[in-house]
């Protein structure tokens, strides 16, 4: 599941959020009617530029990548830029590539 919260002080905050949520339950029923060709694009899109964006973790400012390393010292189990980005483009991505319909 996940949680959805808006905030702020506009009396139209109950419209966005009715206007947020049916656009996300109109995009998961087009996911899952399988009539998404320009779903699948931007689903696409989206893959690549999270991976250029991966790529690219060590042309952060220097605080932030500072921030990520002192989180890999002191937490228990996480994951490395470089295991995404195996994740992302290595051998598991191609034998078994995410689709939209497992993201529904």
């Amino acid at each position: 599941g996940f949680s959805v919260s808006v905030s702020g002080y506009a009396e139209k905050l109950p419209h966005l959020m009715d206007v947020v949520t049916g656009r996300m339950l109109s995009i998961i029923s087009e996911m899952k009617a399988g009539d998404s060709s320009g779903l699948k694009l931007k689903f696409d899109k989206a893959v690549k530029n999270l991976l250029r964006e991966t790529k690219n973790f060590r042309l952060e400012s220097p605080y932030e990548t500072a921030s990520y390393v002192s989180r890999m010292l002191l937490e228990d189990n996480v994951w490395h830029v470089r295991n995404y980005i195996a994740e992302m483009e290595g051998k598991y991505a191609d034998a078994n590539p995410l689709s939209l319909l497992e993201c529904a």
